[in-house]
Parts: C-alpha cells; structure tokens; sequence
C-alpha cells in the first residue's frame, strides 16, 4: 500500500493565495461567493457544512469564467467517515504554481472522487479523500 500526502504550503503563503482565490458555490444553477474567512477558518471544513449560510453575494455573470480544462482531483485529510469535504487551505495549497496568478475561485464539484473511494479500507489506511474542485477566470469581455 502506498501513502497519500497533501502538499505543505506555510500558512503565509496559503493566506496571499486566499486574498484573491475565492470559494463560490452554485444555488439554484447562480454562482455565489462565500462569506470571508480567517486565517483560522482556512483550515476547517466548516465552511462547506454551513456554505449556505456562508453565502455572502451571487456572482456577476460577467465576472468569472470556468477554466476549461483545469478542474483537478484535490486530496484531503481524512478526519472521519463523515468529513468529506476539503478545506480552503487543502484546495489552495493544491492549485498548481502557475495557476495560481490567475485563478479567482474555486468550487468543489464533487465529494469523495477518486480511485477506490467506494473501499473504505482503502481510505482509511491512506488518510484521505479525493474531490473534484473546478476553477474559476476573470471572465474575458
């Protein structure tokens, strides 16, 4: 069995990266910012077990784009069998380097993605989850 870690990128950095990628959610087929975060908050899943109440303001449909092509498998930590959501810090410390000057948002599409994820011995032994989180442009006028 192989071992599963998630990139360790320092709080500092995970903050800058914060100041202008944000989570979004979809309600109602809308796009919606979430409320701002502390840098404690980064590194919880609350956000997304209360996203709704966390909504701060729908998108501006000329604002933001998806990032065609870009939506990526983000390892977690596995917390328990229900904690499957990824936190900002996971997700951001995720994006790849050269992405990270133009990405503006981010969403997490889908929970518990990923090779075996239906074998939970499989999780458990490697500590992780795997999500799909899609990305999010300047949309281009």
């Amino acid at each position: 069995m192989f071992k599963v870690s998630t990139p360790k990128i320092p709080k500092k950095e995970i903050v800058r990266r914060y100041a202008h990628i944000k989570p979004v959610i979809t309600i109602n087929g809308k796009l919606h910012y979430l409320r701002d975060f502390s840098p404690e908050e980064l590194s919880s899943p609350d956000y997304m077990w209360h996203r709704v109440e966390n909504v701060q303001r729908k998108v501006d449909e000329n604002e933001l784009e998806v990032w065609e092509g870009r939506d990526f498998a983000c390892r977690h930590n596995y917390g328990y069998t229900g904690s499957f959501f990824p936190t900002i810090h996971e997700i951001l410390s995720q994006i790849k380097e050269a992405d990270v000057n133009v990405v503006k948002a981010f969403e997490v599409l889908k929970l518990s993605a990923g090779p075996k994820v239906n074998d939970y011995s499989f999780m458990v032994s490697n500590c992780y989850y795997v999500s799909i989180v899609r990305l999010y442009i300047n949309k281009v006028r």
